[in-house]
């Protein structure tokens, strides 16, 4: 079998293989041998379908470098919500101490919290910004946003903790 057709079937198992990972790197490591395989139909030597493989798959891996999503990307894991769930969630605070830290419930247990600079120390509904090991770092949340619970946790707490509403049986007294 001649040499490209070898690299035409390493081209079709890395796309296949891309499909399954979602990697445009692999996307771009398929394409890279098929010009390979195709200066190797030219007749052009293995030095050549070498330097052509490398030469696609380096501007390849520099445009899917460039031109990816950045998204959240560029913040720290400690204040990124896409990596720890609990950063914009909410919590109740009681009281704060004077060194502008406390305890505070969440998600069933009690939790280190402290403040942001420059939010105020009073108690209230505050937003998760940032966690800093078993930290939260909290930011006052505006009024508009304090109604109604950020997820369906707190609500289920909110709930756990309120009196419980008599029942009504549907008739007069």
């Amino acid at each position: 079998m001649a040499i490209q057709y070898w690299w035409w079937l390493g081209a079709i198992a890395l796309g296949t293989a891309e499909m399954f990972t979602g990697s445009f790197y692999l996307l771009v490591l398929a394409a890279a041998a098929g010009g390979a395989g195709l200066a190797a139909a030219l007749d052009a030597g293995a030095t050549v379908q070498f330097v052509c493989a490398a030469l696609i798959s380096a501007v390849g891996a520099a445009l899917v470098r460039r031109l990816r999503p950045r998204g959240d990307a560029d913040l720290p894991s400690q204040r990124n919500p896409n990596v720890n769930i609990d950063i914009g969630q909410t919590v109740q605070v009681e009281q704060w101490q004077e060194n502008r830290c406390s305890r505070a419930a969440y998600r069933g247990a009690l939790w280190d919290v402290e403040l942001l600079p420059g939010e105020p120390a009073v108690p209230g509904r505050f937003l998760i910004r940032e966690i800093d090991g078993s930290r939260l770092r909290l930011a006052a949340v505006a009024a508009a946003q304090a109604a109604p619970t950020g997820s369906i946790r707190d609500r289920a707490a909110d709930s756990a903790t309120a009196p419980p509403k008599p029942i009504s049986t549907g008739t007069a007294e």
